[in-house]
């Protein structure tokens, strides 16, 4: 989203505002004003949660609140965190968190994996309150015991906003033993029939693979 002129953009607990000369920006974790030139074009675009408050990992951990369990392919939305970027005249000058930030240790303290951590319930149909949060259509084949966590490398994800609502690439999740395959999926998500799954399954690489 652009603002020229005076303007005003706002997604959970992050705001951008500009009034005049005056831009004004923040979160849960900043605040702070700038002085701009009339004209100055102020960019306000979804992207991956990895920069606020600071860069510590590339890795997103998604607590179910429901665990998923299925033996034939299905779909479903989950909800996720993002960051807002925003930009002067193409020119990063800041990100913010629409949601509080938390991370999680997944695994033992020796050889367990720092993420970015968020918690959501699992839906049927795409859900309509999404303010600050962005969705992820889920893409199963099938799991072998009850999925409770599902860990994403941010690395090769793209988020974007649609007709006010922020999206990740789908997931499509393959269970292998006792470990799930994660694939990261180049499609629109609303585009995706569940008869498609299966080969979509063949058509993407592995991204990630980890024990449930």
């Amino acid at each position: 989203m652009k603002i020229v002129g005076d303007g005003e953009y706002r997604a959970g607990e992050a705001y951008v505002k500009l009034d005049g000369d005056k831009l004004i920006i923040g979160d849960r974790y900043t605040s702070r004003e700038l002085i701009v030139s009339r004209g100055t074009e102020v960019e306000v675009r979804p992207v991956e949660p990895l920069h606020v408050p600071k860069n510590l990992t590339e890795n997103l951990l998604i607590r179910l609140e429901k665990p998923l369990y299925t033996v034939e392919p299905m779909m479903t939305w989950v909800k996720a965190p993002y960051e807002l970027e925003v930009r002067l005249n193409g020119s990063s000058i800041a990100y913010l968190s629409p949601t509080r930030v938390k991370y999680y240790l997944y695994g033992d303290v020796v050889e367990g994996v720092l993420c970015r951590y968020h918690e959501t319930g699992v839906y049927d149909g795409e859900p309509g309150d999404t303010d600050g949060e962005a969705l992820i259509r889920l893409l199963v084949t099938r799991v072998s015991k009850p999925m409770e966590y599902l860990l994403i490398p941010l690395e090769n994800i793209s988020v974007w906003e649609d007709d006010g609502k922020v999206y990740y690439n789908p997931i499509l999740i393959e269970a292998s033993g006792d470990e799930l395959i994660i694939k990261v999926v180049d499609r629109d998500p609303h585009k995706i029939t569940l008869y498609e799954v299966p080969v979509l399954g063949e058509e993407y690489e592995e991204k990630w693979r980890y024990r449930i």
